[in-house]
This record gives structure tokens, sequence and C-alpha cells, in this order.
């Protein structure tokens, strides 16, 4: 499953990420455990970045939140060309922002 929404579209999430206009936000979830560690996951998101998140002309950016503790999640967004931001809490536990522009 991956998914793409505006950030401003939620105040809430928005006040947290604090990533400026334009951004949208992306989620992946590979539900298949055979899926896993296949190389799957970055390239998922390169092509999702690129096809989908950016075929809108005025969207400058994606980010995503990745538990810090899920280490392959956040290597698969840095393979697929984001970048590390911040550390931020969400849901009271820490996580890496991760962002690729376009």
């Amino acid at each position: 499953m991956v998914q793409t929404y505006l950030v401003s579209d939620y105040p809430d999430w928005e006040a947290i990420v604090q990533v400026g206009p334009g951004v949208a936000g992306v989620d992946i979830l590979i539900g298949d455990e055979e899926l896993i560690g296949h190389g799957v996951g970055p390239r998922v998101l390169a092509r999702f970045a690129r096809e989908i998140v950016f075929a809108t002309p005025t969207t400058t950016a994606a980010v995503a939140t990745v538990d810090e503790q899920n280490r392959r999640s956040w290597r698969a967004f840095e393979k697929a060309g984001f970048r590390y931001v911040r550390d931020i809490e969400e849901d009271g536990l820490p996580h890496r922002l991760m962002r690729l522009d376009r």
C-alpha cells in the first residue's frame, strides 16, 4: 500500500512537521513479509514519487515520518532519494522526518 496527500489538508499533522506549502505526504506499507528486505520499498517509493506525487506541478516536495526504531523503513526512504531533515515526535514516539525535493 502506498498513498499520498497534501500535508496542508491535515492541519494537525502540518503543525508537527512544519514543511511549508506545496508539500505532499507519502506513506508506504509492505504487507507481505516475504517482500521485506528485497528492495521493493525503495523502488516503489522512487517510482511513486516520480510518477504520482510529482505529476502535480505545484507539489514541491514529498515528506514522510518514519519511526526512529524502524531502520529498514528509513533506509528505504534514503535509497529512494529522501534525505533526513530532523527528528520529530509523533504520537509520543521519536520519528525521522524524511524529505524528497522535486
